[in-house]
């Protein structure tokens, strides 16, 4: 009987000794990660925070101890396509879907890569099976909201991988017929020439100063030259704008969010004297409630200083901080070619002139359509309101009240000749309503544009 406990005894040790070397040897053996655990580890904190630098350590770590797992290879290609080497992410993304060709999140981020590498093609191929196959899931969702930013009426927000010169322009030639903004009644206006051609260049260009992963920093300048006819030289108008442009891509809640700061300081001239002198500040953000819409939320700040304040600084000086804060919403057709856009605006001026301060608002409809890839059709509205709750009139001939609306309505029609050049035909009628009858006025501007653009 001794014997036989002995023998158990032994049989139950060298059982147990057996069943834990199993154990340990699985624990060697294990080859995966499960999502909760990588997101409970170093570098799946370090992701979340978007130290991708630090990430990439962290993942190769794990990567020796999980050799070949799918997750972390995901990861270790996002995190190469977050930190701007997209091109080192492909291959790891392409190496998975070869024995996982369905999976979903991989042919999104894959998709990413592609856009952020410059291929936005091979991008919008890999999202539209994504938008296909992932119908009804998040990154369904995410991928018909990239295909609209792949095509021409991508989110502009939006920091991307592009060339790093972009120069764009037009020229051409137009008729107004009230340059002075001479007012409608008659015994109210000066006997003058009042209506012109002019000749009207502009010229702007981008340079990318700064990407990597999802922010961008952009340098802008741009100048505009009007030449009127002989009869209202003194209209002759020229402007340089030069500015920076700070774009990040965020996310708030589950939605991606684009923040944008931007500085701009502008300079006007009529003929060869100063006319102002503006500092600007826009703050935006820009994001998708819904595959095929975008909603732009934005506020403009603008401090003035114009060189001609009149013969009484404190009624008719325009210098002040002028303030616009608005809301535009897009709605894109099917096919992302065509849209609509509401915009609502609250306007602002606290001037040196009393007679420039104002409060009111803005609306404007507008629709874009594009019937054939040449030809491209543009219509707007927009209604204006306008309080100077401070005015006093300098003119006896009528001591009214300011307080204005006006509305415009604009028409136009381009032609691409080629992808960069176009001719555009247009049309602009403005009409003001004034409390106060000096500023009563119609006017009609029509013309033709050649415009261009380059990217190098």
């Amino acid at each position: 009987m001794k014997k036989l406990q002995v023998l158990l005894g032994f049989t139950v040790l060298v059982v147990a000794l057996y069943n834990n070397g199993l154990a340990h040897a699985d624990d060697g053996l294990r080859s995966s990660i499960s999502a909760a655990e990588f997101l409970n580890s170093e570098a799946g904190a370090l992701f979340q925070s978007g130290d991708y630098e630090r990430t990439l350590s962290a993942l190769d770590a794990l990567i020796e101890k999980y050799p070949g797992d799918p997750l972390l290879l995901r990861y270790r290609a996002m995190t190469l396509d977050r930190l701007g080497r997209s091109s080192e992410a492909i291959p790891i993304f392409k190496k998975l879907l070869k024995t996982d060709a369905d999976h979903v999140p991989t042919r999104y981020f894959l998709g990413q890569a592609y856009y952020r590498s410059g291929n936005a093609e091979l991008a919008s191929k890999e999202w539209a099976r994504v938008a296909k196959d992932g119908k009804g899931t998040t990154y369904g969702e995410w991928a018909e909201t990239a295909l609209v930013r792949t095509g021409d009426l991508r989110m502009g927000g939006v920091p991307t991988k592009v060339k790093r010169w972009n120069v764009a322009g037009r020229y051409g030639y137009e008729y107004d017929s009230n340059v002075i903004l001479r007012p409608d009644d008659d015994s109210l206006a000066a006997a003058s020439d009042q209506n012109s051609g002019r000749q009207v260049a502009d010229l702007g260009m981008r340079y990318r100063l700064y990407s990597r992963g999802d922010a961008a920093v952009d340098f802008n300048y741009s100048v505009r030259q009007t030449i009127h006819d002989d009869g209202l030289n003194e209209f002759n108008y020229h402007s340089e704008e030069v500015g920076l442009n700070l774009r990040k891509r965020i996310t708030v809640g589950d939605r991606d969010v684009v923040a944008g700061l931007r500085y701009d300081f502008l300079m006007g001239f009529l003929e060869d004297d100063l006319f102002s002198v503006k500092n600007r500040w826009i703050l935006s953000a820009d994001t998708r409630f819904a595959p095929r819409t975008r909603t732009l939320v934005y506020d403009r700040i603008t401090i003035g200083n114009f060189a001609r304040d009149g013969f009484s600084p404190g009624t008719t000086s325009r210098d002040g901080v002028f303030n616009e804060a608005g809301v535009t919403q897009y709605l894109y057709s099917k096919n992302f070619q065509n849209f609509a856009f509401v915009t609502g605006e609250f306007d602002s001026a606290h001037t040196r002139g009393r007679n420039f301060d104002s409060v009111g608002g803005h609306a404007t409809v507008g629709l874009h359509a594009a019937p054939h890839k040449r030809w491209h059709l543009d219509a707007s509205s927009g209604l204006k309101l306008s309080f100077y709750h401070n005015f006093s009139s300098i003119s006896t001939a009528d001591s009214s009240r300011r307080r204005g609306v006006d509305w415009d309505l604009y028409g136009g029609v381009t032609y691409y000749i080629t992808p960069n050049v176009g001719v555009r035909g247009f049309y602009r009628y403005i009409h003001a309503w004034n409390q106060n009858n000096f500023f009563d006025y119609t006017r009609h501007i029509g013309g033709a544009q050649v415009i261009y653009s380059l990217s190098f």
